[in-house]
């Protein structure tokens, strides 16, 4: 059968179109929340000259996204969708790598349905990739990036002449990635360890290249760590049932699930009873994929080169990943949707080509098979995450008591104040009720003396006594807007 001209190329183009369009769909009903909020105002502070290279408050975590989104925001203040489109753009970025990367193992068409049913793939991998979260969309496309220069230098038998510049940037890319969220380490490493067996005979023309790539590509996580005492190493606190054993199982019985789309993310992210889509006959479906992709990778590690490297790394990847301690808080699968798919998919294109030599996908099956996998995987998860009721959405009108109060300093939760702050373009500004974040903003509202508004969560612990005493002080007004318990100062500015 001869296929005409120019098919794969609009069966590509109708995937893209149908992932957009459901990003679009889901975008406009998910509210902009606090952690996104910190993408945006990091991208402010860029703007003025004063560079975040770390999440704003951690210890960990890349600001690439901001950066990107710096610019534009020059042009297009407090807007949400420069942001999320960023994240977007770098998720499609990671699929077209993705599909190069098929590519080495298939051919074209398979390599389009590769990238496609990644581009599809679950409501937990199209809500984050859709989602301003610093770090991750860009950290996805790096590593994909790192995964197609790695395969390429593990298949080639000539070593490279001159300055290694292939080498470099794929080890630039691993840094970056790590960079980005130091869980890329889960895949990294053993993808890294089986290169360097592969490179076992010009090891020492091979490791000093890439070891600089990575480096140069960690440069800012690793200058923050050796000004300020190697604070990163220390992971935060967690509960002593946590153990590590808990935390693998948990990431197999709820993360995987998860990044297929068979559970969804509420209502916690802790214990197994995250509700299932579907029901039984999506237990049922998690458990076939499950058992395919293992049959996957094992086939992978029993081929030479590449293959090998995708099958070893996909197989130890999930047992690194429970070594992080706060690997438990997958509450949408985000730590495995970062990584784990590419490998997963990767891992069925060489099985596919072991256990059907022969068989060539057409341009109509690679475009028909990702809109029906998403169907069965994307639609079904992302209807309930719609109907499912944010406090954020209440946003507009908290925003309109404090402008009608004249209020332009808040004090409260995370998940209220930095969306408030960027919204609003700074107009009003907003701290935590612990944590300083951003100097300037703490600055601002602790300046403020009496004229601050205070805004906490219904039901929250958090800054219980504060709730309490405020209640009881005469020069406060109560008011409960939505799921936001609001205290207005009855006098701002004097009056």
């Amino acid at each position: 059968m001869i296929q005409r001209p120019g098919a794969l190329p609009v069966a590509a183009a109708v995937v893209a179109l149908v992932g957009l369009g459901m990003r679009a769909w889901v975008a406009s009903s998910i509210p902009f929340s606090g952690d996104e909020a910190l993408t945006g105002l990091m991208a402010k502070d860029i703007l003025r000259g004063e560079p975040w290279w770390l999440l704003a408050g951690n210890e960990y975590g890349g600001t690439a996204e901001s950066f990107l989104a710096a610019p534009w925001l020059a042009l297009f203040p407090a807007s949400g969708v420069v942001l999320r489109s960023v994240s977007i753009v770098l998720w499609a970025v990671a699929a077209v790598l993705l599909g190069l990367s098929a590519r080495r193992f298939a051919d074209a068409s398979t390599a389009v349905l590769a990238a496609g049913t990644f581009w599809l793939l679950s409501w937990s991998t199209i809500s984050l990739s859709m989602r301003a979260y610093a770090g991750y969309s860009a950290g996805a496309a790096a590593f994909a990036g790192w995964l197609l220069l790695q395969i390429d230098d593990v298949s080639t038998a000539q070593p490279e002449r001159g300055f290694p510049v292939r080498r470099v940037a794929l080890g630039g890319l691993a840094g970056f990635a790590v960079w980005q969220h130091p869980l890329f380490l889960a895949a990294l490493v053993p993808g890294l360890l089986m290169a360097a067996f592969s490179h076992r005979r010009d090891l020492l023309r091979w490791a000093p290249a890439v070891g600089f790539g990575i480096v140069l590509g960690m440069s800012p996580f690793l200058v923050y760590n050796l000004l300020h005492s190697w604070p990163s190493l220390a992971e935060p606190p967690t509960p002593v049932s946590w153990t590590y054993s808990y935390r693998l199982t948990n990431i197999i019985f709820t993360g995987l699930p998860r990044v297929l789309g068979l559970r969804l993310g509420h209502p916690t992210f802790l214990e197994l009873e995250a509700p299932w889509v579907g029901g039984i006959w999506g237990r049922g479906l998690a458990v076939a994929a499950g058992l395919l992709v293992a049959g996957a990778f094992v086939v992978a590690v029993r081929r030479p080169g590449a293959a090998r490297l995708i099958g070893v790394t996909g197989l130890a990847s999930p047992f690194l990943l429970a070594l992080f301690r706060n690997s438990i808080r997958n509450v949408d699968g985000r730590h495995l949707a970062l990584f784990f798919p590419f490998l997963a998919l990767l891992a069925l294109v060489i099985a596919a080509r072991a256990w059907w030599p022969a068989w060539r996908p057409g341009a109509l099956l690679a475009a028909t098979v990702p809109v029906v996998w998403a169907l069965v995987f994307s639609l079904p998860g992302l209807l309930l995450e719609r109907r499912h009721e944010m406090p954020i959405a209440a946003l507009p009108q908290v925003t309109a008591t404090l402008d009608s109060e004249g209020v332009r300093f808040v004090r409260g939760d995370h998940w209220i104040v930095y969306p408030l702050t960027f919204s609003t373009d700074e107009r009003i500004q907003g701290a935590e009720l612990t944590l300083v974040r951003f100097p300037r903003y703490e600055a601002a509202v602790a300046s403020a003396g009496s004229d601050v508004a205070y805004i906490f969560r219904e039901g929250s612990p958090e800054g219980l006594n504060l709730r309490e005493s405020l209640a009881a002080d005469p020069r406060f007004r109560r008011l409960e807007i939505g799921a936001w318990i609001v205290f207005l100062p009855r006098a701002v500015g004097g009056r």
